[in-house]
């Protein structure tokens, strides 16, 4: 998350150059929402024209125009008749719950959405739109500390019966699904309700419908100044608490083999305090423990706004509770660069490509072979064009593929079509390719790569 200004002074925006930098920065930073209609991503580059099947062997009754996604939500209820079910108002509780997401307007058949997933240009553009959402209990939060950038343990979470449901609904949809995995998403500021279950939505449908999604929806308001005065940050560092008590509560009460966490953006806030508060409050269990307990696998912070040096005191922790972890970093991030410029401080954010370099030399001082960094923007020469913007992971469908490939098989960097980034790269991998991208089938989650170079390009 940006927060620019972190003063509570209210004097301190009448300055005029401050007032100035902070419209500035109103009109540069498009912050971390969606678009501002809820529309089907781009179809990522492995599924275009059926290079791949996206949906292999899906079961007839999954061959359907919508899907079921869990929540859970940090965010106040809604008043009835109110257009979304949650909020912005901060609660007491976590609410959990599921959703119906819908594809299409006007009755759009399977085979249409199916066209439409697999096409590379698209006749007109899929809308989502949410249904039904059914409330499935709700979690107490845990205090926060005083100050909640400090180490420091923090209570457990508290499980009752009265959650039972929720736990219920998810092992029943793992027991139907093809691959008895979790997949988390955590978004960024800007966003709300709607925007956190939509794009959960997408990510499961683009993994081929075969997991159990989950959206973590912390309370971020769609308001920019929100975000500029460091209201959102805020939200979010408290956020993460809740957070390692859910991921907490999923590893003892459901059926999942594994538990995927995607964040962007501010996202990378949550999710990287939590996996180091998971880590720091277990300090008498080993990695192998750890992750046998928790069952982390792969852990993506895509385009995070985390600053560096806050980053890499947690990755240490962040490492030895997952099985692998990503870092996604461009040079055209300008959200990121604009974090940069008018935060005071200036810390470069995880990221960004000025990072880069700290990041990865603490990768491998540190020997986290379980690390990687996959750079966008290297060897943007040879491909002939950059990947750019904040929104790429998702809406540039050669950064999509990459994430689906991932999620689908855990597969390191150089089984992913990425190439070495190294000052004397010869190359770069031009497109993904089938045969890079059909393991067999049966044959689980390769090794983590034992290479010790951890920047890859795409």
């Amino acid at each position: 998350m940006l927060c620019l200004f972190t003063r509570h002074n209210p004097d301190y925006f009448q300055h005029p150059a401050r007032l100035f930098a902070l419209t500035v920065a109103s009109l540069l930073l498009q912050a971390c929402s969606g678009p501002t209609q809820t529309l089907l991503m781009p179809t990522p580059t492995l599924y275009e024209q059926h290079a791949i099947e996206p949906f292999p062997e899906l079961p007839p009754e999954k061959q359907a125009t919508h899907l079921q996604v869990f929540y859970a939500s940090g965010r106040e209820a809604s008043p009835p008749g109110d257009r979304l079910p949650y909020g912005n108002a901060v609660d007491s509780s976590v609410h959990l719950g599921k959703a119906d997401v819908i594809f299409g307007e006007g009755g759009m058949s399977w085979n249409e959405l199916l066209q439409a997933s697999t096409a590379i240009n698209r006749e007109k553009p899929v809308a989502i739109q949410l249904g039904n959402t059914v409330a499935l209990g709700e979690v107490a939060k845990i205090p926060v500390p005083d100050d909640p950038d400090i180490d420091q343990v923090t209570p457990p979470a508290q499980y009752s019966p009265a959650q039972q449901p929720f736990f219920d609904a998810i092992n029943a949809q793992l027991a139907l699904s093809q691959v008895k995995e979790l997949i988390i998403y955590v978004h960024g500021t800007k966003v709300d309700f709607l925007n956190a279950v939509t794009l959960t939505a997408e990510i499961d449908h683009f993994t081929g419908r075969q997991f159990v999604t989950l959206a973590y929806d912390w309370s971020s308001h769609q308001n920019i100044l929100d975000y500029l005065v460091g209201i959102d940050k805020r939200r979010a560092i408290h956020a993460s608490y809740q957070f390692k008590n859910l991921l907490q509560l999923l590893a003892e009460h459901t059926d999942a083999e594994k538990i995927h966490v995607v964040s962007y953006s501010a996202g990378g806030r949550v999710a990287s305090r939590a996996l180091h508060q998971l880590a720091l409050e277990q300090r008498d269990l080993n990695k192998d423990e750890l992750r046998k307990h928790f069952r982390i696998g792969t852990v993506i912070f895509a385009a995070a706004d985390v600053e560096v040096d806050l980053f890499l005191s947690r990755l240490e922790d962040i490492a030895s509770v997952c099985e692998q972890t990503v870092v996604t970093v461009s040079d055209a991030d300008e959200v990121l660069d604009n974090a940069r410029t008018l935060m005071r401080g200036g810390a470069s954010r995880v990221g960004s490509t000025q990072a880069e370099q700290a990041e990865q030399a603490f990768i491998e001082k540190h020997d986290l072979l379980n690390v990687s960094i996959v750079d966008v923007s290297r060897h943007k020469e040879l491909r002939g064009f950059d990947i750019e913007g904040h929104h790429y992971w998702y809406r540039h469908p050669w950064m999509s593929s990459d994430v689906i490939f991932l999620l689908k098989h855990g597969a390191p960097p150089h089984e992913r079509a990425l190439s070495r980034s190294e000052k004397k790269a010869s190359g770069i991998l031009r497109r993904i390719t089938p045969t890079l991208l059909r393991l067999p089938p049966g044959s689980g989650r390769p090794l983590l790569s034992t290479n010790p170079k951890s920047v890859f390009s795409r």
